[in-house]
């Protein structure tokens, strides 16, 4: 979203009364207000919270592409191609993703028209060999690739994962250059949103030629009341809150982790061991808190 600061007041009025967001589904759903300006944050919290909606705020950093600053010759290292995603490549990523709430469906008519691409591993290339953003061939149905990414519905430079047995090859900075190329190409300006608590991203793009970080934002994003193995979404979400009680770094930390914890979970008992069993798990092996880290 974007307004002036002196019209932020108009804007919160207008979606107060506007049929355009059906709040009764918001509340059973997923909503995401993204690119929100410091200045409109509150009052955009008010307003979804007094609909019923519990949120909470994500701080990212948006970085932008520009061609005429990167003049290199993209290669992938030899036994490796880069395309666009097959559709098992594509299951592969909405499954692996760390936001969804996208239908697989969708997924699959996008990626025939903005780019999903990803590495994959290919026995037959004996040689380094150059990378064309706007001539990638289509992966096999059936392959699986070792990094990947794509579009987003904003356009943005999105759900960047490399698997952690081929990290630290250089496959992210090759991604995010291949697709921002391609996306150019196209008439799209690149964009990526990297988390605030993103090091390992946020590094990635500071050291990648042509990305340059343009402005800070808000993302306002809802919460659940209830929190599965297989619901990735929400388990980033408590990574976060977790996250932000153990920095506190005071004897009552881990009871403020439970506390948070249970901002996004039911009050009964079961649900308070569920919040507890997670922060004993998380506290163990927070270094793990990010789902986007990538090589820089």
């Amino acid at each position: 979203m974007f307004c002036l600061k002196e019209e932020v007041g108009t804007l919160v009025e207008a979606l107060s009364s506007s049929p355009v967001i059906d709040w009764e589904n918001t509340r059973r759903t997923h909503l995401v207000i993204s690119d929100v300006p410091h200045y409109a944050v509150e009052p955009m919290v008010r307003l979804v919270q007094e609909r019923g909606v519990k949120v909470w705020l994500l701080t990212c950093f948006t970085f932008t592409y520009d061609a005429h600053l990167d003049h290199r010759t993209l290669r992938v290292p030899a036994g490796f191609r880069v395309c666009r995603l097959g559709r098992a490549g594509v299951r592969h990523l909405l499954e692996n993703a760390k936001y969804g709430g996208i239908p697989l469906d969708l997924m699959y008519r996008m990626a025939e028209g903005v780019p999903y691409i990803g590495v994959y591993q290919d026995p037959t290339s004996t040689q380094e060999a150059r990378v064309d953003p706007e001539n990638l061939p289509v992966a096999g149905n059936e392959e699986i690739p070792v990094a990947w990414c794509c579009s987003g519905p904003s356009g943005d430079v999105a759900k960047l994962i490399t698997d952690e047995r081929f990290r630290k090859r250089g496959f992210g900075k090759l991604l995010t250059a291949t697709l921002a190329r391609r996306q150019t190409a196209l008439g799209f300006i690149p964009h990526a949103f990297v988390e605030a608590n993103n090091s390992a991203s946020k590094v990635m793009f500071e050291n990648s030629l042509g990305w340059s970080v343009t402005h800070e934002n808000i993302w306002i994003i809802d919460l659940k009341t209830y929190i599965t193995k297989k619901d990735t979404f929400k388990v980033a979400n408590l990574k976060v809150l977790v996250t932000e009680a153990l920095s506190l770094i005071t004897p009552q930390t881990r009871k403020e982790a439970v506390r948070h914890a249970e901002k996004i979970l039911d009050k009964d008992d079961q649900q308070h061991v569920a919040a507890e069993n997670f922060v004993e798990s998380f506290v163990i092996n927070i270094t793990e808190c990010s789902d986007m880290e990538d090589d820089a």
